[in-house]
């Protein structure tokens, strides 16, 4: 991880949203800002790769990926995402959350209960093994890290690669569908 490499991430993260909001102002949705964001982010970084490999002196031996123009990206997201939550959670309402709690809480049981026994019954008809459901279930409701973790600590190297997948797939269809959602109950 370098500066040149964090000052690389923020610049792309800052190009990616500019492109995204003017994209989604200009079409007259501006509250799919979020999902262009989405669809832009890897092009951007690949179009960057590409203009720095065409723009940049030739150093020998240097290699120029998406990981090492951008090291340090995730780290420096992981560490924006806990301030974000930080500020959140500054704000919030003690009393109001442990009114809210009990009714959350009873919420989240019933979406994970349903989702078991979702898993469970129809993927034991259709025969698919307890430990790949178990992943796959991870991977929905913790998504990829969280999966390949799992997968990783029970020894089943063979299925960390397609828990990541199948998390990150969640994401990409997830985002979608709930945007799609908020748009329909939106115009309601």
């Amino acid at each position: 991880v370098t500066s040149r490499s964090l000052l690389n991430s923020l610049g792309a993260a800052a190009v990616v949203c500019y492109l995204g909001d003017t994209l989604a102002t200009s079409l007259g949705l501006p509250s799919w800002t979020l999902a262009f964001v989405s669809l832009l982010s890897p092009l951007v970084g690949l179009l960057s790769i590409f203009l720095l490999k065409r723009l940049s002196p030739k150093e020998p031996g240097a290699l120029l990926t998406q990981g090492s123009v951008f090291a340090g990206s995730s780290q420096l997201g992981n560490a924006l995402m806990l301030y974000f939550f930080a500020t959140i959670g500054g704000t919030a309402s003690f009393v109001d959350m442990l009114k809210m709690g009990p009714a959350i809480f009873v919420l989240q049981l019933l979406l994970v209960s349903v989702h078991f026994l979702f898993t469970v019954v129809l993927g034991r008809a259709c025969g698919i093994p307890l430990r790949i459901l178990a992943v796959c279930s991870n991977a929905n409701i913790g998504g990829p890290a969280t999966a390949a973790a799992f997968a990783s600590a029970k020894g089943w190297t063979e299925l960390i690669q397609p828990s990541m997948l199948v998390g990150s797939l969640g994401y990409a269809v997830g985002t979608t569908v709930g945007l799609a959602v908020s748009q329909a109950l939106r115009a309601l």
